[in-house]
């Protein structure tokens, strides 16, 4: 059997496309407010790296899925490689929203604008 092209395989993730579009826009965000807030930027920066990097993981995992299946690979070899595919991109995903998080409320204690509870 051919290998899947990565146009194929692209064509067959454009359900990514969205969460993929959303991560490049918060990635030029994070660029353009470098200046004026250069640690929220920054975290930002670096979760949407993060968050891009495990959504293009996914991509690549399928086109590797489709070439190892393919070649007769079994079924349980491929399941555990997944398995830590898996797990990477679990813990990169979370890594990425705990950026995201701690520049949501990174300079909010210093302005004086946040106040809980009073």
């Amino acid at each position: 059997m051919q290998a899947p092209s990565w146009f194929s395989v692209l064509i067959s993730q454009l359900w990514i496309l969205p969460e993929l579009l959303v991560c490049i826009a918060g990635l030029v965000a994070s660029i353009v407010f470098m200046p004026k807030c250069p640690k929220p930027a920054t975290l930002a920066l670096a979760g949407f790296v993060i968050l891009i990097v495990c959504v293009l993981s996914s991509i690549a995992m399928q086109f590797w899925l489709t070439v190892s299946a393919q070649q007769g690979n079994s079924v349980s070899r491929i399941g555990a490689i997944l398995s830590v595919i898996a797990l990477a991109r679990a813990a990169g995903f979370a890594l990425g929203l705990g950026l995201l998080t701690w520049a949501i409320f990174s300079d909010r204690g210093n302005s004086g604008q946040f106040r809980m509870g009073k």
